[in-house]
């Protein structure tokens, strides 16, 4: 076999494995929930997708601008959008909407709990009350659905280094609890 086939070969099946997310189960997968800005803008979430990337993390937002602007200003303004399934997914824990991203955050903890996630990292900015509300939820949602769950405040006064320490010790957490699990 000549190098280029080789070479060819190679490529393939590293592909392979970068699509197929089964060959490599030893990779830690984490929901990231929380208010929509926070969650999707790097300069302010301190790029945590990234910091969890270098840690080998693989992150699942549960929330996307697309999804957010279908949701709220299309099937809104025709009057098909409804939060029956957010609340389906959040009952027990909250009866309702209580502003902002709250009741999302809820759901989308519930829901990440029955996938395929080792954990979840809740991130919100310091004064925003729908999200303290729902971060005084999930400790429940946490031992109820036996999943971990880090908040994650974020505002001008946060630090970085506290703030890698912490999604370290998180993944940390997460890489034992699989080494016992499997």
């Amino acid at each position: 076999m000549s190098s280029i086939q080789q070479l060819k070969a190679q490529t393939e099946q590293g592909l392979r494995d970068l699509v197929d997310p089964r060959l490599s189960p030893e990779i830690i997968r984490v929901g990231l929930i929380g208010e929509i800005y926070t969650v999707m803008e790097p300069f302010v979430n301190l790029g945590v997708e990234e910091r969890l990337g270098n840690l080998g993390v693989e992150v699942v937002r549960t929330i996307s601008l697309r999804q957010w602007i279908e949701e709220h200003v299309f099937k809104n303004a025709l009057g098909l959008y409804t939060q029956r399934s957010l609340r389906c997914s959040a009952s027990g824990y909250l009866r309702g909407f209580v502003g902002g991203h709250g009741l999302e955050s809820i759901a989308h903890s519930v829901d990440s709990a029955q996938r395929d996630l080792a954990g979840i990292i809740h991130i919100f900015p310091l004064s925003c009350m729908p999200e303290i509300i729902a971060q005084g939820i999930l400790p429940q949602v946490s031992a109820d659905k036996n999943i971990p769950i880090l908040s994650l405040v974020v505002d001008e006064h946060a630090g970085e280094t506290g703030f890698q320490t912490r999604l370290e010790a998180f993944v940390d957490l997460l890489q034992r609890r699989m080494r016992i699990c499997h």
